[in-house]
């Protein structure tokens, strides 16, 4: 009998080739038999793509994909989702790295519970605690950030996205928040851990660094479409039509992550005019007549009315 992969580890890559050799590494050096690495190049133009090949090619438990074209982080977890053999996956960035027993503590949490998701949670909790079965108690854990939105930190069983559909939208900001948030107010079982083995490494080019006026229309485009697919997601379960207060939290908690993280960081840097110039073709191909209200408001949320 075939003995079944442990985990897939997704890692999108694009352009991380001063990066990807010490994530990459971080992840081989894990103690988890019959794990699998997926490297999933996004079409980069920096030797990302060679550099996989060169170093992990002949590596039995890598296997290395390509995108034809720049598609995203989102579309290249996707791209890993739909190929990965184990019985759980695991997302890392091409720039972060995983410290020893990172995967084995995830996994062995995950079969000792039944699990669908494991999730680290940093300092947000003292004990290893169960996701809770009230759809509002995870709402809560959501608004109050004790449950991470971001893809790392966490195992999922594979057959349980599959299950529900859970992929990412193809959209350049947010995509990752939705896939963790939908993920989370599906489960039938969890389990958070305290503390964290994930390593972030600020990597200045990143997506999420850099001018941020320039993003601003890709931002603003993003968060309605996340709006959008959210309301769609959250129509499919009974439990969130019950509680509509529940429901609500969710989406202002897309509106604080996005007012917080991008645009008040913008506005400490350019003046709010420019960020409402770069942003009105969105909000007037969106709301048409009413896009200066939508304005006034959003401004009246960065803070500077």
């Amino acid at each position: 009998m075939a003995t079944m992969t442990s985990v897939s580890v997704i890692v999108p890559v694009y352009n991380k080739r001063a990066y990807l050799q010490r994530s990459v590494d971080s992840i081989l050096a894990q103690d988890l038999p019959q794990m699998e690495v997926l490297l999933i190049d996004d079409a980069s133009t920096d030797g990302s793509y060679e550099l996989c090949k060169e170093r992990y090619g002949s590596r039995p438990e890598v296997r290395i994909l390509r995108q034809p074209q720049n598609r995203g982080a989102g579309a290249a977890r996707n791209l890993g989702l739909r190929a990965a053999r184990g019985r759980y996956v695991a997302f890392v960035d091409a720039d972060d790295i995983i410290q020893p027993g990172y995967l084995r503590r995830l996994y062995e949490t995950a079969l000792l519970y039944r699990a669908d998701i494991v999730s680290e949670t940093g300092a947000a909790i003292e004990h290893v605690t169960p996701i809770p079965k009230s759809f509002a108690a995870r709402c809560r854990w959501i608004w109050e950030m004790i449950y991470p939105t971001a893809p790392y930190y966490k195992i999922c069983r594979t057959e349980y996205l599959r299950k529900h559909a859970i992929t990412f939208l193809p959209i350049t900001f947010l995509e990752d928040v939705l896939f963790s948030m939908q993920a989370l107010l599906s489960v039938q079982g969890g389990v958070l851990l305290p503390s964290t083995f994930y390593d972030i490494i600020e990597a200045p080019e990143s997506i999420t660094r850099g001018n941020p006026l320039a993003k601003c229309p890709a931002y603003m485009d993003s968060i309605l479409h996340a709006f959008r697919s959210l309301d769609e997601y959250l129509l499919k379960l009974p439990e969130a039509q019950a509680d509509p207060t529940a429901r609500e939290m969710l989406f202002l908690f897309l509106i604080r992550l996005s007012v917080e993280n991008h645009f008040q960081a913008t506005a400490k840097k350019h003046p709010l005019e420019e960020i409402n110039a770069s942003i009105a073709p969105i909000l007037q191909r969106e709301f048409g007549v009413n896009a200066h209200y939508v304005q006034m408001l959003l401004d009246l949320c960065i803070g500077k009315r």
